[in-house]
């Protein structure tokens, strides 16, 4: 029989870095668990370690949930910075998607999306405005079904998505 476990040291120095050392006793220290006497016992060792665990489990989650938090504050201001910057573009928050090969290399014509307040997307989708279309006969199928292909489909479905070449 397989036994569950989860070791709490990687979580640890995952949680806390920079602690001198990973042992149970330093960590739980270092949370305050514990005076200077930890009594060694198994059931007291499991509970302290079940404790670290948790605290590891909750600086874990809430150092993401604040890189989630800073992330979206960011794009927002990016994003603000963008409409206000653009705000008389026709082609604001226009989403384009590209396919294919280009005669001035994929990064330029990319690049050009956001000189005109547009918004790059990886993958078509409803939401998706302009396909823009280069060289596609040296594409493989799988890469002309996943763009230009599903672009069609979504049209004929009565999507607005126009399709533009370089």
């Amino acid at each position: 029989a397989t036994v569950p476990y989860v070791d709490v040291l990687p979580l640890a120095r995952r949680a806390f870095p920079g602690l001198r050392n990973y042992k149970l006793e330093t960590v739980a220290k270092y949370l305050r668990l514990i005076g200077s006497n930890q009594e060694h016992r198994a059931l007291s060792d499991a509970q302290l370690t079940l404790k670290v665990m948790l605290a590891c489990i909750d600086r874990i989650l809430s150092s993401h949930d604040k890189s989630l938090k800073e992330s979206k504050e960011r794009r927002a201001a990016a994003d603000a910075e963008r409409r206000s910057k653009y705000a008389t573009s026709p082609l604001l928050d226009k989403t384009f998607c590209f396919t294919g090969d280009f005669a001035s290399g994929r990064e330029n014509v990319e690049g050009m999306v956001g000189t005109v307040g547009g918004v790059l997307r990886e993958k078509v989708s409803t939401k998706l405005n302009y396909l823009v279309v280069g060289d596609i006969s040296g594409l493989p199928d799988w890469a002309i079904e996943r763009k230009y292909k599903k672009a069609e489909d979504l049209i004929a479905a009565g999507n607005h998505i126009e399709k533009i070449s370089e």
